[in-house]
This record gives structure tokens, sequence and C-alpha cells, in this order.
């Protein structure tokens, strides 16, 4: 099949599911294309994927010609479709003001993509994240009816959540990375359209990460994510202040880049941990299973931020559980679903962090203890939690509910792209 993506920014270093699942897509065998509503990129850290962000189209600037082209010709062409999606997408917006000045700004651009993705016979959309990437793809089936379905992630939903019952019900499917995604998901959507909902977990590179050699330094505890306040880093500095007094010896690397780079480090310097907790910025993929395989435990305390976000179920997680090691977390969103306290994982309370401490001093003394919830995480992961098989399993969705192009068939007439 022909399938585009949409997504906000592609490929985007936080957001490297996307850019694995697009390449295990385009493996089976099918015709992918990336279409990214942003026109800045994250470098390429990912070299199976060098292909495909060669081949993705990339927004021109919001006033170019080719965007008014495009605008000019489909409200020529779709009068109707096109002024009345407009309306129906201000309508709607209106109750959440600044979603609603991001669907103006993303209108051209889709009508844009839309416009090409008609010429290039695109059989299937899917979008990543609910918010703008999937609200473009249902202005893309209003006024062209190509078919699209869309991957509820984290912020789309506890922070930005304008339209999701009219995205759902305009759906051939929707996939929810959680059980607690798809619970979240019914509480503003029409119970009707709730079977459209499929629970696809996001995942790793289980058989790669697997055979990557494991060997922990006793003392090092790693952690890698966005430096973001739902990441909860600050709680696992604070931590390590407790740990340096208790007189454990210990280093702690936090991978990542974020705003709120500034407030950690000067946490850092206030607690005195210049030589122990290093903030050594975003780390290539390859470097960062080099480092987490060599960590004694793994830590991501994530919790709601004041805004409302909160994370999905961390990839940086399933990764590290895959390497065989040791994880900490707290149950926040979906991550109960990966670390089940004393099986795959230890939880701990969000915002703890003498709690916090104490599990990382649990499994840096207890090996009997990191060797149970190694052996846990790795089974769980393999079964649940394998990039390869839910890949394939967004495949067949799309497979199951797209429909094949045929002319000016279901998917209205064929409109050149512009030039």
């Amino acid at each position: 099949m022909r399938i585009a993506y949409i997504v906000s920014g592609f490929p985007a270093f936080s957001e490297t599911f996307v850019l694995r699942e697009a390449v295990e897509i385009k493996g089976l065998g099918h015709d992918v294309q990336v279409y990214s509503l942003k026109s800045w990129v994250d470098p390429c850290y990912y070299s199976p994927a060098e292909g495909i962000v060669r081949s993705t189209e990339y927004s021109p600037f919001f006033l170019s010609l080719r965007l008014l082209r495009a605008n000019v010709k489909t409200a020529l062409c779709h009068p109707v479709k096109y002024w009345g999606t407009l309306l129906f997408v201000l309508l709607h917006g209106l109750r959440t003001p600044i979603e609603c000045l991001k669907s103006l700004i993303a209108y051209p651009k889709t009508i844009y993509y839309g416009t090409l993705m008609a010429a290039r016979g695109v059989e299937h959309v899917h979008a990543h994240f609910a918010n703008i990437p999937t609200l473009s793809a249902l202005i893309i089936k209003r006024i062209w009816g190509i078919p699209y379905s869309f991957t509820a992630h984290a912020h789309d939903l506890f922070v930005f959540r304008s339209m999701l019952a009219e995205k759902l019900r305009g759906a051939e499917f929707a996939v929810a990375i959680s059980d607690y995604n798809r619970r979240f998901l019914a509480q503003f959507c029409a119970a009707e359209d709730m079977p459209k909902v499929h629970v696809v977990h996001c995942g790793a590179d289980v058989e790669k990460l697997a055979g990557t050699p494991h060997a922990p330094q006793p003392t090092l505890i790693a952690s890698v994510a966005r430096l973001t306040p739902m990441k909860g880093l600050n709680i696992l500095i604070e931590a390590c202040a407790l740990l340096k007094r208790r007189g454990l010896v210990l280093e702690c690397i936090i991978g990542g880049e974020g705003e709120s780079r500034p407030a950690l480090e000067a946490q850092v310097r206030e607690l005195g941990l210049e030589g122990i907790v290093k903030l050594p910025g975003l780390i290539p993929a390859e470097e960062v299973s080099r480092l987490v395989s060599r960590a004694a435990c793994f830590v991501l305390p994530a919790i709601r931020a004041p805004d409302g976000s909160m994370d999905g179920i961390p990839v940086s997680l399933m990764e590290a559980m895959a390497l065989g090691v040791p994880v900490v977390s707290t149950p926040v969103s979906g991550i109960p679903e990966l670390v089940r306290d004393g099986q795959t994982g230890l939880m701990v309370e969000p915002g703890d962090a003498a709690v916090l401490a104490d599990a990382i001093t649990g499994i840096l003394e207890d090996p009997a203890l990191a060797a149970r919830l190694v052996a846990g995480g790795r089974e769980l992961v393999r079964s649940e939690f394998d990039l390869r098989c839910n890949a394939r399993r967004v495949a067949e969705l799309i497979e199951q509910h797209g429909r094949t192009r045929d002319g000016a068939g279901a998917h209205g007439p064929r409109v050149p792209a512009p030039k």
C-alpha cells in the first residue's frame, strides 16, 4: 500500500519510535512517505531510516507561493469542501483557542500536502500524535476522502485534547500506546467509537539490544530523557544527594536535552554534585545503548507536571530492560504496564527522593533482586514491547482498513500536485 505518515517534525530525537515504526512498515513492503508539518529537523542518528528521511516532504514557508497555489486551486475545485472544512475546524477549535490558532496555521500546509497525496495515489494516512497531525489527516479525509488512522501518545491527550471525539469518529482506527491511554480516550469520545481503538505499545529493538554486551559498573546510575519537568529528573538529582550523604559512592549520567537544563545544572551545583551527576546533552542512539549497558541501574522518576503533561510509556525504559539493566520508575500514566513492581522493575511514588534513593540502594546492594528484575524485564519486553512485532500490528491494521484507489473512486478526483 501507499501510506503517508503525518507528523509534526521529522526526525525528532525524542520521537525515534516514529522513525523506527516507519522503517519497519516500509520493510514489510509498503510504500511509506513522511510528511512533516515543521521544516526543522533533528539529526538522524538511525542509519536504517536515512532513505525515509531523504524522501520526507517538509512544509514550505507559511506564506510561500506553493502553499498559496495549492490552497487557491483546492478552494476553486472543491469550494464547498474547502470552506466547509475550514469552518468545521474553526467552530470545533474555538473550545481551545491556542489549538485553534495552531489549526489555522496548519490548515494551508495540510491542503498543500493533501494535493500531493491525492496526486500520488496515497491509499492511507497515518498520523502520529492525536493533536495537529491527526487534525491534518481529518482535513485531508474530508476534502479528498483518503482514509486515516492515528496513534495517541502522551501530551496530545493529557495537555492538548481538542476535537478528540471528532478525530476518532472520522478515523478508520486509532492506536493507543497503553491501556491507560485507551481509558483516557474513552472519557472524551463516543462509546460507539471506542471499538476502533487498539492498544499497540511502542517498542524497542529487542533482538539487537539483547545482543549488546552488558558489563555494569557497580555504582553507575543512568537516565536518558528529554530534560523537561515531567521526567522528574530533579528528583533523581535530589536522590543522588541523599545517597552521597549516606556514604554511597556513585556516578549518575543523565543523557538528553531540553528546557530544564539550566535548572538541573543549577541544582547540581547547589547540592555540590558536580563530580557525581553529569549532563552530557544529546547522545546518539548507539552511544545511548553503550551508556545504559554499563549502568547498574536505570532510573526515570516521571511525574505529572504542573501543566498536566506526563509520559506515555517511555521507550528508554523498554530499551534499558532489553539491555538487561534493572529499572526504577513511577506509576505515572501507562508506565505500570511496563514496570511491574518487584517483577520487572521497582516502582516508587512520584516526587519522593528518599523513597527513590532507597530503591536505587536496594538494586545496587542486592544482586539477587537486580537479577530477578532483569529476567522479568527482558521477558516482558520480548513478549509485549518488541518493535518489529508491534509495527507489524500497525501495518496489519492499516491493511485491514485501507481502501484501494482506482482512478477517481472513493478518494475523490485526482488533483494535480502544485509545482
